[in-house]
């Protein structure tokens, strides 16, 4: 029990001194956002959505949510990283749910759910995390697009100025003085069953959008393509219908 609690109080302050460097990252860093307006207005209005990005773009993105403290859910893995995540993440606001696909990931799903009845709260999830593969959509943030019919958001960030960690996901982090880009797509609804097909259907939409804002991010911060082109191409009709209808059960993802 005093052991325990001894770890508790470390990841505390190790979650306060990593803030402090957050915030010192993002004060410094000239931010650019595209496509942010209609995420911003629900979540500022107290509408509950779902939000999706990458593992590996998680830094910066707790200061990107302008809803309200304590207003937010994201699953973090059951482990050491996710504790010192976790304590991060609560200094900022925003509250986990413990688990992954190899530790306690229906558990984690059935609390982010029920968390969800809320419809005041939003859900985050990097549908890669905790372990990869990198880049690849798993089939739990398919499994609440369509449980909870809530409008899905896609973010990404890139940077002008970062270090790639060597790291299952590469994980970055920006350098102060630098530029953020931020591109966000949505709101996209989807709707149907939650059986494998339509869970794997729902994938690949949820896989496309999120390819496209990272490549528009990127595209961004290497100076390839300017704002006013990536604001277009976000309002262009997406290769994939909106819209899923497919009969099925209700069991969770295997995964």
């Amino acid at each position: 029990m005093e052991k325990s609690s001894k770890l508790k109080k470390r990841y505390v302050i190790l979650g306060l001194i990593g803030s402090l460097i957050v915030r010192l990252i993002w004060i410094t860093n000239k931010k650019t956002f595209i496509g942010f307006q209609d995420y911003w207005s629900k979540t500022a209005d107290g509408n509950g959505v779902l939000v999706t990005f990458w593992h590996n773009q998680g830094l910066l993105m707790p200061l990107a949510w302008k809803g309200l403290r304590g207003r937010s859910r994201i699953i973090v893995s059951r482990s050491k990283d996710g504790d010192l995540i976790a304590g991060l993440l609560r200094i900022f606001g925003i509250l986990c749910v413990r688990g992954s696909s190899t530790r306690g990931g229906k558990e984690a799903l059935s609390d982010i759910l029920i968390a969800g009845s809320d419809p005041g709260m939003t859900l985050v999830v990097t549908p890669d995390g905790p372990k990869g593969p990198a880049g690849i959509v798993k089939e739990g943030v398919s499994y609440l697009a369509l449980k909870t019919g809530r409008p899905l958001y896609c973010l990404s960030v890139s940077y002008t100025r970062v270090h790639m960690f060597k790291s299952w996901d590469g994980f970055l982090l920006p350098w102060p003085f630098g530029r953020s880009f931020f591109v966000c797509r949505g709101p996209i609804f989807l709707s149907g069953g939650v059986d494998k097909f339509a869970r794997k259907r729902v994938g690949e939409q949820i896989q496309w959008h999120l390819d496209r804002v990272n490549e528009y991010s990127r595209a961004l911060s290497l100076g390839h393509v300017d704002i006013r082109t990536v604001e277009k191409r976000l309002q262009e009709i997406c290769p994939f219908d909106e819209s899923v209808v497919v009969s099925g059960g209700a069991d969770l993802p295997d995964s």
